[in-house]
Order: C-alpha cells, then sequence, then structure tokens
C-alpha cells in the first residue's frame, strides 16, 4: 500500500494554533450572546433598550469595535472606566470565579488554585527565537523585561541545575517604547459627566522608580520611561541615535549592563509610527529581519494572547514568513530583580480580564477572517451551546491539549535519555544516570524501551484518544 507523506504528518503549530483560537472565539461568544453571559449581562447594563442579536454589536457596547474606531481608550482608562461603573462591578463581583476560569482556559491567567503553571517554553525554537518586550510604561518596561529575562534563562540554559547561571552576553533582548505622552495629571470623567484634572499614578510610579534618569518636571514619553528604568536598574548606554535611512523608526538605544556581564544586549526602539505593538514589529524588522525567525514576546500575563494574535496578522498583512509566535507573560505574586532588590507583580483585578476577553474575540474575528476552517466546510452549522456546556467543552479540549503537550515533553525526553546512552553523553541527574546504567546493561530493555517509544509516537500521530494515549504511558 502506498502512503503518501503529507498523511503522516501532523497539524502544524500554526494550524494548531488557528483551531485554538476559533474554539476561543467561540467560547467567547457564547459569553456574548447568550442571556447568562457574563459579557453579555455587562452589556445589557450598559443599554437601556434590548440588546441586538448580533455579537460584534454587543461587544461595541462594553469595548469600542476597533473596525468603526481608530483609536482605541488606553488599558488603564478602560480598566478605570469598568471598574467605575456600580453596575459592571456587581456583574464582576458576582462572576468572579466564572471569569478567572474563563481566563484561565484562554491561556490570559497561568495562576490557577494559587499554584503558578510554567509558560510555554518547550515551543521556543533557541535556533530562531527572537526575543522581544512590549512596549509599556509604570511598572510594566521592568517587570515585562524580567519576563524576557527569565524566559531566555530557560531557553538557553546547558542543563537542568537549578543554580547554573546562564550567560546571555551574546544574545539581544529588544524592547519597545512608543512616544505617548505620560504627563503629570490626567482627565477623570465623573458621573455626572463632567471631567477634572488628577494626578497621574503611572507619571508618579514611575518618578518613583527611575525618577533621577527622567527631566526634572513635566511631561515625558513612554520610550524615555523605558530607557529611565533601564538605566536605573544598572544598564548603560553603548549606542544611541537613529538609524541613517530608515524611515520606520525614530531612534533606538543599545544598553549593556555596568555589573552583571551575563545579561543580554538591551535594545531600546521607538517606532516612527504610533507605537501600537504592530508598529514595533514594523521598527524591529527594519532593524532586524523577522523572515523565517520566531518572535517570543514578553508582556503581561493577560495579554498573551493578545500578542500571539496580532504577530502572525502583522506577519501575514507584511508577507513576512516567520514560525509560530509565543508570547511569556507575568502573574500576580511574581517577583523580578530591580536595582539590586525585587519588584512583584500586583494582584490583577477580574475586571481586567473581562476587557481583554472582548478585545481577544475582536483581534480573533480579524485573524481568522481570511482564514475559512476547512475541516469545518462541509459540515452543518452547530447550535450555540449554553455557557456552561461551552464552558465544560472547552475544559475537555483544554485537557486534551495539556495532554498532548506532556506527551511531546515525554517523548522529548525519552529521546534524550536514548541519545545519553547511545553517545555516551554525561550528565548529574541521577533519574538519567539510573536509567543509562538500566538500559545500558540490558539489551531486553532497552529493545522495550524503543518499541515503547514509537508505539507513543504512531498512536499520537494517528489521533489516538487521549485515554489510550495515557493506557500507552502506563504500560
Amino acid at each position: 500500500m502506498n502512503v503518501r507523506p503529507e498523511t503522516l504528518r501532523g497539524p502544524s503549530p500554526e494550524e494548531l494554533d488557528l483551531q485554538q483560537l476559533r474554539r476561543e472565539s467561540k467560547l467567547i461568544e457564547t459569553q456574548l450572546i447568550e442571556p447568562d453571559g457574563i459579557l453579555h449581562g455587562l452589556a445589557d447594563a450598559k443599554t437601556t433598550g434590548p440588546l441586538e442579536d448580533d455579537p460584534r454589536k454587543i461587544a461595541s457596547v462594553i469595548i469600542d469595535d476597533p473596525d468603526a474606531t481608530e483609536k482605541r481608550a488606553p488599558r488603564a482608562d478602560l480598566l478605570d472606566k469598568t471598574q467605575a461603573e456600580t453596575a459592571s462591578k456587581e456583574i464582576i463581583k458576582a462572576n468572579s470565579r466564572q471569569i478567572i476560569g474563563l481566563a484561565e482556559r484562554l491561556g490570559m491567567r497561568k495562576l490557577v488554585n494559587g499554584e503558578r503553571q510554567p509558560e510555554n517554553i518547550e515551543a521556543i525554537d533557541p535556533r530562531h527565537a527572537v526575543f522581544v518586550v512590549e512596549g509599556g510604561a509604570n511598572k510594566s518596561s521592568i517587570i515585562r523585561r524580567g519576563v524576557a529575562i527569565k524566559g531566555m534563562r530557560e531557553v538557553y540554559r546547558q542543563n537542568n541545575e537549578p543554580l547554573e547561571e546562564v550567560d546571555l552576553s551574546g544574545k539581544t533582548l529588544y524592547q519597545f517604547g512608543a512616544a505617548r505622552e505620560i504627563a503629570p495629571t490626567k482627565d477623570k470623567k465623573g458621573a455626572d459627566g463632567t471631567t477634572t484634572k488628577v494626578p497621574n499614578p503611572e507619571y508618579e510610579t514611575i518618578r518613583s522608580l527611575a525618577g533621577e534618569h527622567l527631566p526634572e518636571e513635566g511631561p515625558f514619553t513612554e520610550f524615555t520611561a523605558s530607557v529611565a528604568t533601564a538605566l536605573a536598574d544598572g544598564y548603560r548606554i553603548r549606542e544611541l541615535g537613529p538609524v541613517e535611512g530608515n524611515n520606520k523608526l525614530v531612534t533606538r538605544v543599545e544598553l549593556t549592563h555596568e555589573t552583571n556581564p551575563l545579561l543580554p544586549k538591551l535594545v531600546i526602539i521607538q517606532p516612527a509610527a504610533k507605537g501600537k505593538f504592530k508598529d514595533g514589529l514594523t521598527a524591529l524588522h527594519s532593524l532586524e529581519s523577522l523572515e523565517s525567525k520566531q518572535l517570543v514576546m514578553a508582556t503581561n500575563g493577560q495579554y498573551r494572547r493578545k500578542d500571539e494574535c496580532i504577530a502572525p496578522t502583522w506577519a501575514k498583512d507584511n508577507n513576512v514568513n516567520m514560525l509560530q509566535s509565543i508570547a511569556l507573560g507575568d502573574e500576580p505574586g511574581d517577583t523580578f530583580t530591580f536595582k539590586g532588590g525585587e519588584i512583584k507583580t500586583d494582584p490583577r483585578p477580574e475586571a481586567a480580564y473581562v476587557n481583554e476577553f472582548v478585545i481577544l474575540w475582536y483581534l480573533a474575528q480579524r485573524r481568522l477572517r481570511d482564514m475559512p476552517d476547512a475541516s469545518a466546510a462541509d459540515q452543518p452549522p452547530q447550535p450555540q451551546l449554553p455557557p456552561q456546556q461551552a464552558e465544560a467543552e472547552n475544559a475537555d479540549q483544554q485537557h486534551a491539549q495539556e495532554l498532548a503537550h506532556t506527551m511531546q515533553r515525554f517523548v522529548k525526553g525519552l529521546f534524550d535519555v536514548l541519545g545519553m546512552i547511545m553517545n555516551g553523553a554525561k550528565t548529574t541527574d541521577q533519574r538519567v544516570v539510573a536509567e543509562q546504567k538500566r538500559l545500558s546493561t540490558d539489551p531486553e530493555r532497552l529493545g522495550a524501551f524503543i518499541v515503547g517509544l514509537f508505539a507513543i509516537i504512531v498512536i499520537a500521530g494517528n489521533n489516538k484518544p487521549a485515554s489510550e494515549l495515557r493506557k500507552s504511558v502506563s504500560n
């Protein structure tokens, strides 16, 4: 029997990501259109008349439709607005557990029952990774930089020793900083519709963290704030200025750490355009080609999926062929070094996740618009599931994904052990040492090891049920 090679190939990482994005989009859409959905309730509380039976119009009641408006309010303003509305606060408080559960399933939260879940380090290709810090001020410029450096240490470590010092001096970490102005005061709209000037918390926070590297008074930009926090943390400027003939960025600053030579070179970029994440990618691409590269993006935890949605859309719009992008994030309670001490991620309100549900749904529609689901082309339309049933079904799918990820790591571990045995490599991992000894002295065990390994691969490759995979592992 002749078997075509393409029939043995499983779905690509991008295809798997698109499948996941479709499920996430449907899950959020259920919350928008079903009367007992959280997002439907929030939209209903904001309007006096009945809601239209259109998820996009319902979503636009909560957050402006990006296809209908050129500019969306900053995240901090959206959060302030949601938390200031009495009806919204009551709905969010009553559905707190459900909101957190949905955030976990959408990859916006990796703090489950108080236990920090690992980032998706296994999906990063060290040979092609380009690490990028999403632009931000407040504490974000420091925390996101810390997220990236933690990720780089995991990717480029040579062994699994917990105290291993990873040398990143030959690596480059990029950080975006927009021209967005951060002023001493900001406008705040009261319940009666009037606007008053109030102290800007973002301005005060950055001043407290890196004031010695900022102008003595007056406003500064997000780019300036990012450079200032880097200088406060021990980095020193090695090169400064625009790139000749480059109209994609205003300027860039190259820095290296003064006292820790193991840290990567830091390049902070100010894009020439509006300063959105995609503008940062355009500016970066003008400095270092992203063709055939893998973006690894450091951001806040609730923005992981947002960035993983924006990056491939940018690549498609700019005809750049990239590997599957990966976003790393922080979680409440995470700590990062700063100025010889520690800085911690604050608790994250449920309202922050609620806004991101809607924004992710918008981004998913944009990305999926030109990518029809081929697997569902011949299938009749399926009825919309009630929210609780949809959540249960998504939880099953999430479990299957987690099992597949565990299997991937398990098979990789088996190959590592087998490779060490065949090559005579040395290791300090006592479990690996013990297995080396058993397999090198017991031919039958080695044969069973190899047969079992290929049995797992065959079963996984033929998309057998999770129960059969578990049975194979136990055997």
